[in-house]
C-alpha cells in the first residue's frame, strides 16, 4: 500500500537540501540471471498502516559487482571499449567536456550525397568547471557504431543548440520523445551561496528535425524513460529521488506508470503522475544504493529489455568523509528484464564498470569511478550491441558487447505494428 497524497507530496525544496547535503549531494552526478546472494528478497512494510506491500528484491551492488569481476577478463573488456570524439570544424573539440549523449537516431530526413543513411546523437556539452551553463548539441556520423561525431552547425532550425543537460531520446512507434534536463541557479545561505535545481523538459515529433517542446516534469528528476509497447500502452520508468524520505524516492530508487499515449504524463489534470509513479519491486538498499533506467527496448513476452545505471558511494576511497558533503561515488552500467506483470527487473547484471575505460580524465577526483548510462543501439548482423555511457563526468565512451536481449527480440512484424499505430 503506497501512502497518501498528502504525505507523499509534504516535503519541500527547503527539506531537499537539508537532507541533500547531509547525504552528500548523491544527486548531482549523474552504470546471466543474478545469484541468489545478490538480491534481498523481504516484504515491504508501509510505515503508515503496516500493512505489507508485494515481495520487494533489494538488489545488493556488492554481490553483483564481485559476480561480474569474478567472470570478466579485464583486458578483455578494455579492448572492447573506445573513446567518443566530438568535432566542430572537423577538428575534435578541446575546450569542452562532452557526456551525458543520447543513443544515436537514425536521421531520416537526411539526404547526403553518398546516399548513407546519417545517425544524430545530443551531447551534454560544457566546461569542465561550469554545469551551469550545459547546452545539449546534436552531431551527426553515418554510423551508429561510430566513435567520430561531427557536431551540426549547418543546420540550426531543425537541430538547434538547447540549453540544458543529460539528453535521452525514445523512439515511440512513429514518434520520437526527447527528454533534456533544465537546471537554475537559486540563492540560499549556504557557504556556495546558491544550488542548483532541476527538472526534465519534454519534447516530441515525427522525427529528429522536427522536435517541439511539450512539457515538463517534476522538479529535483531525471531518466524519465518511455516505453512503447506491442499492446499500445507506454511504459514510463521515473527516477524519484529525496535523500532522507524512502516514500519519495531516498537517493534515488526507479518508478514505472502506464498510460495510453505519452501526453498523460503532462495532463494538467494529473499534474503529479510522474512524481507519485510507484516504486517497482527491484529496489536499491535504502540509504546505501541508487540508480535508473535509461534505455528500454520492448521484447518478447510483453517485457522490457533495460539499460541503466547502479550507484553507491565509494566508501573504501581515501577521499571518503562521512562528515563531509561531497563524497566519491561508483557509478556502474547494468542490463536487465524488466516483467510489468511482478514488477521485478529479471536477470540483472554488470554490463561495464569504470576501470575497463582507460585513459579518462575526469572532472574531479570524486567523479573517477562514475559511469553513467547513456543508451545502446539496435544489434548489428553480428548480434553486438554498443553501449554508450558518460564516463568521469567529462567523457563519452562506448563499449561493444554482445546483445543483452538476444533471443528475446520482438519480431520485425510485431516491431512494425507498433511504427504503424
Amino acid at each position: 500500500m503506497r501512502s497518501s497524497s498528502a504525505e507523499r507530496l509534504a516535503f519541500t525544496e527547503k527539506d531537499y537540501l537539508i537532507t541533500f547535503r547531509g547525504l552528500g549531494g548523491a544527486a548531482m552526478v549523474d552504470g546471466e540471471e543474478l545469484v541468489s546472494e545478490a538480491v534481498e528478497q523481504t516484504p515491504d512494510i508501509d510505515n503508515s498502516t503496516g500493512e505489507r506491500e508485494p515481495e520487494v528484491e533489494y538488489i545488493n551492488f556488492d554481490d553483483i559487482e564481485a559476480k561480474y569481476r569474478r567472470d570478466r577478463d579485464l583486458e578483455t573488456e578494455q579492448r572492447k571499449c573506445r573513446k567518443l570524439i566530438f568535432r566542430r570544424g572537423g577538428k575534435e573539440i578541446m575546450d569542452l567536456t562532452g557526456y551525458n549523449t543520447t543513443h544515436p537516431i537514425l536521421d531520416k530526413q537526411y539526404d547526403s550525397d553518398s546516399g548513407k543513411p546519417y545517425f544524430v546523437l545530443r551531447a551534454r556539452m560544457e566546461e569542465r568547471t561550469d554545469q551551469k551553463n550545459s547546452k545539449v548539441v546534436a552531431f551527426r556520423s553515418n554510423s551508429a557504431f561510430s566513435t567520430e561525431w561531427d557536431q551540426v552547425e549547418d543546420e540550426e532550425e531543425e537541430l538547434p543548440v538547447i540549453i540544458g543537460q543529460d539528453p535521452s531520446v525514445a523512439e515511440l512507434g512513429d514518434e520520437l520523445f526527447l527528454s533534456v534536463i533544465e537546471v537554475e541557479s537559486v540563492p540560499d545561505d549556504s557557504q556556495a551561496g546558491s544550488h542548483l535545481k532541476w527538472w526534465p523538459r519534454f519534447f516530441k515529433g515525427p522525427d529528429i528535425r522536427h522536435l517541439v517542446p511539450f512539457g515538463r516534469g517534476p522538479d529535483w528528476m531525471k531518466n524519465v524513460t518511455p516505453v512503447k509497447m506491442p499492446t499500445l500502452k507506454i511504459i514510463t520508468f521515473t527516477r524519484p529521488q529525496r535523500p532522507g524520505n524512502e516514500a519519495l524516492g531516498g537517493l534515488g530508487q526507479i518508478g514505472e506508470v502506464t498510460t495510453d499515449t505519452i501526453e498523460e504524463i503532462v495532463d494538467p489534470t494529473n499534474p503529479d503522475i510522474l512524481q507519485k509513479a510507484e516504486h517497482i519491486n527491484t529496489r536499491f538498499k535504502p540509504g546505501e544504493e541508487w540508480g535508473g533506467i535509461k534505455y528500454g527496448k520492448p521484447l518478447m513476452n510483453n517485457c522490457i529489455g533495460v539499460i541503466g545505471h547502479i550507484s553507491r558511494f565509494d566508501k573504501e576511497s581515501p577521499l571518503y568523509n562521512e562528515d563531509v558533503d561531497e563524497k566519491p561515488k561508483i557509478y556502474a552500467t547494468f542490463a536487465g528484464i524488466y516483467d510489468p506483470r511482478t514488477r521485478k527487473i529479471n536477470n540483472i547484471e554488470i554490463v561495464a564498470m569504470y576501470d575497463e575505460f582507460v585513459g579518462v580524465v575526469p572532472k574531479n577526483e570524486y567523479l573517477e569511478k562514475i559511469v553513467y548510462t547513456t543508451g545502446m543501439t539496435e544489434p548489428d548482423e553480428d548480434g553486438k550491441v554498443m553501449i554508450i555511457q558518460g564516463v568521469g563526468d567529462a567523457e563519452t565512451w562506448s563499449k561493444v558487447i554482445d546483445d543483452p536481449f538476444a533471443g528475446l527480440r520482438l519480431p520485425a512484424a510485431e516491431q512494425s505494428l507498433i511504427v504503424a499505430t
